[in-house]
C-alpha cells in the first residue's frame, strides 16, 4: 500500500497455537515482517486454530492454522469380555497404536473385578514407535469361592447320617433332658448346684441336634457361597505425561464371574 500499516494486535486461537509476533506496532511502505506460530496441541489428534492480524487496513485479515497432535489410542483384542468362575482368572489383550508420529512410553494400569479380585497388565509400560501398534496382556484374577459353615454340623460318616440313627440320639437326649429334671425335682434337698447348669446346657443340646440333624441331608454342615458372582468392568488406563501435556485414555472390559 501507499501508507504506514499500524498493528494492533496479533493473536491465534485456540490455545493449541501461539504467536511471536516480530512486527511490532507498525509497518512501513514495502516493508515486511515475521509472525511466527507454534503449535503446543492440549489433545492428540487434529487440531485447528485461526491467526487473526487486526490493524488499520479494514477487517482484520486472517489464516487458517491445522496441526496435528501426537496421540495414541486403546483398543480391545478379539473379546472384550470374559466369564469365568470364582478362583480362576480373565485373560484379555490390548492394542496400543500411535497416531502422527506418536514416539513415547505409555504407562498402563488397570482396576475393578470383585473385592479381593488382582488386576494387572503385562508389560505395565510399552514404548510406541511413531507407527507400529502393540499389543499388552490384561489379567485379572479373582478370589476363590467363599465357605460359610454352619454353626452346629453333623458327622458326614453315613453310619451317623441315617434315619433310624438321628431318631434314636434325638430321643435319648430328650428322655436324659426330662430325666435329669426329674431327678432334680425329686432331691431337691440334697440342693444339686451342679445339676440345673447341667440340665440347661444338656436342653441346649438337644434343642441344636433337633434343629440340626435333619437325617443328615446337610451332608458336611457347610455350602460353597460365591459373594462376588455378577458382572464387572475393568478399566484400563494408558497415560503419557511430560511437562503441561497429560494425555490419558482408558478402554473398558467386561468380567462375568458365576
Amino acid at each position: 500500500g501507499t501508507g504506514t500499516l499500524n498493528i494492533t494486535n496479533v493473536t491465534a486461537a485456540p490455545s493449541d497455537f501461539a504467536t511471536l509476533n516480530a512486527c511490532g506496532s507498525s509497518l512501513a511502505v514495502g516493508a515486511s515482517c515475521a509472525i511466527g506460530v507454534f503449535f503446543d496441541p492440549t489433545a492428540g489428534g487434529t487440531r485447528t486454530g485461526t491467526l487473526t492480524i487486526t490493524d488499520n487496513a479494514g477487517d482484520p485479515q486472517t489464516v487458517p492454522l491445522s496441526g496435528t497432535g501426537k496421540d495414541f489410542s486403546m483398543t480391545p483384542g478379539s473379546a472384550s469380555s470374559a466369564t469365568i468362575s470364582a478362583g480362576q482368572a480373565a485373560n484379555y489383550s490390548i492394542s496400543l497404536a500411535p497416531a502422527g508420529g506418536f514416539a513415547q512410553s505409555v504407562a498402563l494400569t488397570c482396576s475393578g473385578g470383585p473385592v479381593g479380585s488382582n488386576c494387572s497388565v503385562s508389560p505395565g509400560s510399552v514404548s510406541l514407535s511413531g507407527s507400529a501398534p502393540q499389543s499388552v496382556k490384561v489379567t485379572v484374577t479373582t478370589p476363590a469361592a467363599a465357605s460359610i459353615p454352619s454353626m452346629v454340623t453333623w458327622p458326614t460318616d453315613r453310619k451317623f447320617s441315617t434315619p433310624l440313627v438321628v431318631a434314636l440320639v434325638r430321643t435319648s437326649l430328650f428322655l436324659a433332658a426330662v430325666g435329669l429334671f426329674g431327678t432334680l425335682i425329686r432331691r431337691r434337698q440334697h440342693r444339686l448346684r451342679w445339676a440345673p447348669a447341667f440340665a440347661v446346657a444338656l436342653i441346649v443340646t438337644a434343642c441344636l441336634a433337633l434343629s440340626s440333624c435333619g437325617g443328615g441331608s446337610n451332608g458336611g454342615g457347610g455350602g460353597g457361597t460365591s459373594p462376588e458372582s455378577g458382572t464387572y468392568t475393568v478399566t484400563v488406563s494408558g497415560n503419557f505425561a511430560t511437562g503441561a501435556t497429560n494425555i490419558t485414555h482408558n478402554t473398558k472390559l467386561t468380567l462375568v464371574v458365576q
